[in-house]
């Protein structure tokens, strides 16, 4: 029991050793003080290939900014972000999004343009709070049948993908941009 407890306390100081130090924070209570009370991260352009798994333990972020990176894929911790409002995404290298996107039910604004996203997750109907998506400039082929069911979506971009039809029920009031193909 005592090997489970003392393995599972090097791991959890291990992620936020790692945390801090992507986030050029000491590790001290003050430094962890400080990471858990942040509620805005900007880390656009800076050339990150990865985000440390420890990001989930960031729980009060409002906004996410990783544009113009060359992040390839995200860690499933960054579901753990459920306060989340604001996630971009844009011109990185992302094939996928993680499964459990979804559970970010606060999220209202999603970019993730300018990747090489195949699919979108299912979970993504569960975004009962997204007012705008761009997921323009990808790879998309289809979509996740439940993302037409959003009531609070106004703005859905799907422009530059590989789409050839998008899922029945969009509500007339979204302001939708597809590829002249898809109509």
């Amino acid at each position: 029991m005592n090997n489970i407890t003392i393995t599972t306390i090097d791991n959890l100081t291990s992620e936020w050793l790692k945390l801090l130090d992507f986030l050029k924070l000491p590790f001290t209570a003050k430094g962890i003080v400080k990471a858990l009370s942040m509620t805005k991260l900007d880390l656009r352009c800076r050339n990150l290939t990865e985000l440390p798994n420890g990001i989930g333990f960031l729980t009060n972020l409002r906004e996410l900014h990783l544009g113009h990176n060359q992040l390839e894929s995200l860690p499933e911790s960054l579901t753990k972000l459920v306060n989340l409002e604001v996630l971009d995404l844009e011109y990185n290298q992302l094939v996928y999004l993680p499964k459990g996107l979804g559970k970010l039910t606060e999220l209202e604004d999603l970019t993730c343009r300018h990747n090489k996203l195949y699919s979108l997750p299912k979970s993504m109907k569960k975004m009962k709070n997204l007012f705008y998506l761009n997921c323009g400039f990808n790879e998309l082929k289809k979509l996740p049948k439940g993302l037409a069911k959003l009531e609070n979506l106004k703005f859905a971009h799907f422009n530059n993908n590989k789409l050839t039809a998008l899922p029945e029920g969009f509500a007339p009031d979204v302001c939708l941009t597809t590829d002249d193909n898809l109509f």
